[in-house]
């Protein structure tokens, strides 16, 4: 049940843009809130989370999310390493194949990802955090601005396991990721 409640938390977060911090030169009105229909679409969002833990879902097309969603790609698992949650690294390293498979194709033309782009991302717990999605060296993808933010919050250690979706949202039109995360017991 408190898994459901962070869930509705955090599709109020993602869709109705409350905490995310703008990039400079951009306006938070760009993004409304979506009162009348939190409801509806935080069920959709616990539904199709809830799919996806159980591996029958690995895209998020449900028909309410489309509205909010205007393109998306296919989610990254990411078993985290020492150098993921490493205090003095400050960035997680994305899975080339995947990235350029399936993060890649959203960017427009005048998003350079070997300057990097800033992005909002959020979590399951009301939270969001401005990162920074990168290339570095030709051979890595990595998001770090906070992310020491977000895996110091959420206590993740190696092995843990991270989920990344990369969206574009309908009414901003920026790039936006949502990060989920997996604990293993110890």
């Amino acid at each position: 049940m408190t898994q459901e409640k962070d869930l509705y938390k955090w599709h109020g977060n993602l869709f109705g843009g409350q905490n995310c911090k703008q990039p400079q030169g951009s306006s938070s009105s760009s993004i409304p809130t979506m009162e009348e229909d939190i409801d509806k679409a935080a069920e959709a969002l616990v539904s199709l989370v809830t799919s996806y833990q159980e591996g029958k879902h690995n895209l998020p097309p449900h028909e309410n999310l489309r509205d909010y969603i205007l393109e998306y790609g296919e989610p990254l698992k990411k078993v985290l390493t020492n150098t993921d949650v490493n205090v003095n690294q400050n960035r997680i390293f994305l899975k080339k194949e995947h990235v350029e498979k399936s993060f890649l194709p959203l960017l427009r033309n005048d998003e350079n990802i070997e300057e990097g782009i800033r992005v909002c991302a959020y979590d399951m717990h009301d939270n969001s955090y401005t990162l920074m999605f990168k290339k570095w060296t030709k051979k890595f993808y990595v998001l770090n601005g906070e992310w020491k933010k977000f895996f110091q919050i959420h206590e993740l250690q190696k092995n843990d396991v991270v989920t990344v979706w990369i969206f574009r949202h309908s009414k901003s039109n920026k790039v936006c990721f949502a990060l989920a995360y997996q604990k293993i017991e110890r």
